[in-house]
């Protein structure tokens, strides 16, 4: 059931929320000092996360792993995804010119195509009541497309990860080669570990190629 971008030993999906956190607890437990993290740290833990390994899975696959510099990729790594998903909150709650101008750019680290579908819609009428119509109509997309992933989450949990069932909800979640769940941008990540590629080389400010 492996495939070729399961590169660390685990259960072949990406860690649940709890999961996730047993992970960066358990990092805490081995980082005897606080550190920097560089890219391949951050490549390192996001890999780490999609295979949904442990951390004793990961440290005796790769014995020279630095879990102070992991956990360091992840604290900035959750910071930059919370503040984005907070920044988008904030405008769905208050969907007002102000707000929107407040809130927008911090919005659009995570959620690009949102943001811009809005900024198209106010061209051509930027009145308050159109903002908090297109607004609505984002959020909804966004409900709705998360509760998709979230479903799909629930399945890939309750089967044996040999079965062939398990590989492809495992896929639908996330894929590096074509269409996923993780991959929507209207996807909202409550976690490391759901955030694709493109999302991260935004949170990090790093530009498109």
């Amino acid at each position: 059931m492996r495939r070729l971008w399961h590169i660390w030993p685990g259960n072949l999906r990406p860690s649940s929320l709890l999961e996730e956190q047993q992970f960066v607890a358990d990092l805490r437990s081995r980082a005897s000092r606080p550190s920097k993290a560089t890219r391949d740290d951050v490549t390192a833990l996001i890999s780490m996360l999609r295979c949904g390994s442990t951390v004793d899975e990961a440290f005796a696959f790769a014995p020279g792993l630095k879990a102070a510099r992991l956990l360091a990729a992840h604290v900035r790594l959750d910071a930059l995804r919370l503040a984005s998903v907070e920044a988008w909150e904030r405008i769905a709650a208050d969907p007002t010119p102000a707000r929107w101008r407040l809130d927008r750019r911090a919005a659009s680290r995570l959620f690009p195509v949102a943001v811009e579908r809005v900024t198209v819609a106010l061209e051509s009428d930027d009145s308050p009541h159109r903002l908090a119509d297109v607004v609505r109509q984002v959020s909804s997309r966004m409900d709705e497309v998360t509760a998709t992933a979230a479903a799909i989450e629930r399945k890939a949990s309750s089967v044996l990860r040999t079965l062939p069932y398990a590989s492809s909800l495992a896929g639908a979640l996330y894929t590096p080669h074509g269409a996923c769940a993780y991959g929507d941008p209207f996807f909202v990540p409550d976690r490391v570990a759901v955030l694709s590629p493109t999302r991260i080389g935004d949170l990090l400010g790093e530009p498109h190629v």
